[in-house]
């Protein structure tokens, strides 16, 4: 166990540190590692989602393509420290804080229409099977099986949850054994091409990944958030972050295959062209 004098000042040898965050007015303990925001996800499903069960919360990330990291056992002391997580707990996944956000508002908001130029496109590919390039057109998007996607190589169009299976055969391509595809989670599989560093594209893309994302359904209690649900029980907060702990071996296998994706992952591009 780490000396307590170190703990208390934050920070390690592993260049580790906890911070706060606020999402909604509400304050989250976040960790900063190498200058990146992680935030404790079950931290996020009792403070901010209490209204829903363990199993929408992490379907919908799942559904979001959203990325669970579990912390290093040092890592999560501080988390306990800080009060993020009890002291009991033997495991923490995190995510970034532009992920805690979209999974927040995709149960706390309704789906907005996209603020995109009627003849915006993105450029997208997948590397199940063999591979396939296409354009994602967000104008006909308007539901979860709009034939949005037009096939870079046989024009075809395609919903984003059919275009995954969908592949050429071509040249010097190199099959890949599918990543367990399946229809709902296409946000995994789809990337961006061609990237480059423009943060509002990207930001416009995370946003087109969280619509139609399962149904975004509030339950009718108090303010959603930590007013009015001061009836909770402790109990069930801690039910919360067990189902974390406990699920987590089978979750590990989606972080792998999340982190196989992530290496891969690339910035994106802002293309314009004519709908056809």
């Amino acid at each position: 166990m780490e000396d307590n004098s170190i703990l208390n000042d934050n920070r390690h040898h592993d260049n580790s540190y906890v911070s706060t965050c606020t999402i909604r007015d509400v304050p989250i303990v976040s960790l900063i590692t190498d200058g990146k925001e992680r935030l404790c996800l079950a931290q996020i499903s009792n403070d901010l989602l209490k209204g829903f069960s363990y199993n929408e919360i992490h379907n919908r990330r799942v559904a979001l393509g959203i990325t669970c990291v579990q912390c290093t056992p040092v890592q999560l002391e501080l988390l306990r420290r800080a009060g993020a997580m009890p002291s009991s707990s033997r495991r923490c996944g995190m995510i970034t804080r532009r992920e805690a956000e979209r999974l927040v508002n995709s149960f706390l908001e309704s789906t907005k229409p996209l603020n995109l130029p009627e003849n915006f496109v993105f450029e997208v590919y997948h590397h199940c099977a063999w591979g396939c390039r296409g354009l994602f057109i967000p104008i006909r998007y308007n539901s979860s099986r709009a034939k949005c996607i037009r096939c870079s190589f046989c024009d075809s169009f395609l919903s984003p949850n059919k275009f995954i299976f969908h592949s050429h055969r071509l040249p010097n391509v190199t099959y890949v054994q599918p990543d367990s595809p399946n229809f709902n989670a296409w946000r995994r599989h789809l990337r961006l091409h061609n990237p480059t560093q423009s943060e509002d594209l990207r930001d416009a893309w995370e946003d087109v990944k969280a619509m139609f994302n399962g149904g975004n359904r509030k339950r009718s209690s108090s303010g959603t958030i930590a007013s009015g649900s001061t009836s909770k029980s402790s109990a069930n907060n801690n039910s919360i972050n067990e189902n974390y702990e406990q699920t987590n071996e089978t979750s590990d296998e989606d972080k792998e295959d999340d982190e196989k994706i992530e290496d891969k992952k690339e910035d994106d591009e802002k293309i314009i062209l004519p709908i056809p």
